[in-house]
C-alpha cells in the first residue's frame, strides 16, 4: 500500500507517466495532505486520460468496461491553461498539427484546471478550482466559495478565441459543488470533480454535477496506491 509507505522510501524522481514526472517533494504534497501543485494536477489528468485502471475501478460491479462510452475528452494540463490566462490566441495558435491548442475546438468535453492569483513570472498560484467546457457553455466549480470566479470567467474568455464557432461567453457558476473544510484540498476536489464528471458523462452522455464530497474522501490514498503501482511497473 502506497499509504503505508514512507516519502523517505522514494528516490528524488519517483515516476515519469507520459507528459507527467513526479519527485519525491510532489508525493510528500500528496501524503501529508497539503496544497497539491501543479506537478500533482498534472499526473492526475494523465492518469484519467491513460491509464485504463482507474476508470475500471470507476466502475460498477458486474457491468464492466462496456457501459462507458468513446468520447472525445481533453484534461488540458495545467501548464497549457496557464499560457491560456497571459497569451494571445495567435500566439497559442501557432505550430504543428499536435499543439493542443489547435485540436480544442474539436473536444466534446474538455477538463480546465484554474490556479488563482498566478504571475507569469513566478508562476504559481494560491487556489485551483475546475472549468468545464461542454457545448458552448462553461461550467465552473469552486470548492471556496468562488474564490476563482473572477479568473476562471477571465480564462473562460480568452478560451473562446481558441474556438472558431463560438463567439459569446456562456459562463455557468455550479452552486451546488461540494466545498472543501480546509485551507489545502482545493486541487484534490478538482481532480476528484473532473473525474465524477468524466465517468458519468462517458457512461450516460449526460454532464452530472457532484453534491457531495463522498467521491473525494479517499482521493489521496487513491493517488498514492496508483503512484506506486505505476512505479512498479
Amino acid at each position: 500500500m502506497a499509504s503505508s509507505k514512507s516519502i523517505s522510501n522514494y528516490p528524488e524522481q519517483v515516476l515519469s507517466y507520459h507528459d507527467s514526472v513526479l519527485y519525491a517533494s510532489d508525493v510528500a504534497l500528496i501524503e501529508q495532505s497539503n496544497w497539491l501543485n501543479d506537478h500533482c494536477i498534472l499526473f492526475w489528468f494523465q492518469v484519467l486520460e491513460y491509464d485504463e485502471q482507474v476508470w475500471l475501478d470507476n466502475e460498477s460491479p458486474g457491468q464492466g468496461s462496456q457501459q462507458y462510452k468513446t468520447v472525445d475528452i481533453l484534461f488540458l494540463q495545467p501548464a497549457s491553461a496557464f499560457m491560456i490566462q497571459f497569451l494571445s490566441a495567435n500566439e497559442l495558435l501557432i505550430g504543428t498539427e499536435d499543439n493542443v491548442f489547435l485540436t480544442i475546438k474539436d473536444k466534446e468535453l474538455v477538463f480546465i484546471p484554474v490556479v488563482g492569483n498566478a504571475d507569469m513570472n513566478a508562476g504559481g498560484g494560491s487556489h485551483w478550482s475546475l472549468l468545464v467546457y461542454h457545448n458552448e457553455k462553461f461550467y465552473h466549480l469552486d470548492s471556496s466559495n468562488g474564490s476563482n470566479r473572477f479568473t476562471a470567467r477571465s480564462l473562460a474568455s480568452r478560451f473562446i478565441s481558441l474556438l472558431s464557432n463560438v463567439k459569446n461567453l456562456n459562463f455557468l457558476t455550479i452552486n451546488s459543488a461540494p466545498q472543501q473544510s480546509n485551507s489545502y484540498d482545493c486541487g484534490v476536489f478538482v481532480l476528484a470533480n473532473a473525474e465524477y464528471i468524466a465517468a458519468n458523462y462517458l457512461k450516460s452522455g449526460k454532464l452530472v454535477f457532484p453534491t457531495s464530497d463522498a467521491h473525494v474522501v479517499g482521493k489521496r490514498k487513491q493517488m498514492l496506491q496508483v503512484i506506486a503501482r505505476l512505479s512498479a511497473e
